[in-house]
C-alpha cells in the first residue's frame, strides 16, 4: 500500500503530499498552522477588498511564501464586470453580508485568530456595525472590509513575535491544547482515549487505550497473515495442477 500511494504522488501532473507535522509539539504545531492560516487569508483578502488597480499595480502581489517556505504563485481571482466575485471566506475572515453590486464594497467582514478548531478569544468586541464597544474581548468580530487587510498584517506580525513562555503566549498554548484534544473514544461516558503529555507537549494514549489499539492491530496482523497462507496455498495448487496437464 505505502509502495502504491509513492508511486502515485510521483505521476506527472499530480502533487506530492505535504509532510506531516503532527510529531510536533502543540505549541509549534498550532503556532505555525495559525501563521499560514493568516498569511494566506492576507493574500485572499487582498483580493476580495483590495482596488484592482492596487493589486495590478503591486508587483508583490505575484507570488507568495507558503507554509513551507516555498514561493507560490497566487491564484487569480474571478472578475466579472470589473469586481471580484470570489474569496469570500478565509481562515481568519468571511463576509457577514456580500455585497452583490460591487463585492468587496462596504461589506462588513467577521474576522478572527484561528488556534486549532477554534478562535482566540482575543479580538475586542464590536457591535453590528463595526464600531469597537467596552464589551470583553471576543473570538470573532465584525470589522469594515476596508481595514480587513491592515488587520490581518498587524495580526501577522503579533503572531510572528509570539514567545512561548509570554502572558500571550501561553494563553495561546493553553487554547492549543484544549482544541486538539481528540475525541472522547466511542463507548463508556465519559471514558477518554488520550491524556496530555505536558514534556512532549502531546496528547498521548492512555494505557488503556494504547493496549486495545495493539490487540486490534495484532488481530488484523493475524487475519491478514491467515488469508495471506491461504491465498499462497491455493495458487500453489493451481499452479500445481497447470504443471502437471503439461508433463
Amino acid at each position: 500500500m505505502l509502495e502504491l500511494i509513492a508511486e502515485v504522488q510521483q505521476t506527472p501532473g499530480r502533487k506530492k503530499a505535504k509532510p506531516s507535522d503532527k510529531h510536533l509539539p502543540i505549541f509549534e504545531r498550532i503556532h505555525a498552522r495559525t501563521m499560514a492560516s493568516i498569511a494566506k487569508s492576507i493574500d485572499e483578502a487582498q483580493f476580495r477588498f483590495q482596488p484592482q488597480e492596487l493589486i495590478e499595480n503591486d508587483t508583490s502581489l505575484a507570488a507568495f511564501i507558503d507554509s513551507d517556505g516555498n514561493l507560490s504563485p497566487r491564484a487569480v481571482p474571478e472578475v466579472r464586470d470589473g469586481v471580484y466575485v470570489t474569496a469570500k471566506a478565509s481562515a481568519c475572515w468571511k463576509v457577514h453580508k456580500s455585497n452583490l453590486g460591487a463585492p468587496g464594497k462596504d461589506e462588513l467582514v467577521w474576522v478572527g485568530i484561528p488556534c486549532g478548531n477554534k478562535f482566540m478569544p482575543w479580538i475586542p468586541a464590536t457591535d453590528g456595525e463595526g464600531n469597537k464597544t467596552d464589551g470583553e474581548p471576543v473570538s470573532r468580530a465584525l470589522i469594515k472590509c476596508d481595514m480587513v487587510v491592515a488587520q490581518l498584517k498587524a495580526w501577522l506580525e503579533v503572531m510572528n513575535d509570539l514567545e512561548k513562555d509570554s502572558k500571550e503566549g501561553k494563553e495561546f498554548h493553553a487554547h492549543a491544547i484544549e482544541n486538539t484534544e481528540p475525541p472522547k473514544q466511542k463507548g463508556a461516558l465519559g471514558v477518554k482515549d488520550s491524556v496530555y503529555n505536558v514534556e512532549l507537549d502531546q496528547w498521548v494514549d492512555t494505557p488503556e487505550a494504547a493496549a486495545r489499539k495493539a490487540n486490534v492491530a495484532a488481530a488484523k496482523k493475524d487475519i491478514l497473515l491467515r488469508w495471506e497462507k491461504r491465498s499462497s496455498s491455493i495458487k500453489g495448487s493451481v499452479l500445481d495442477k497447470v504443471i502437471s496437464e503439461y508433463e
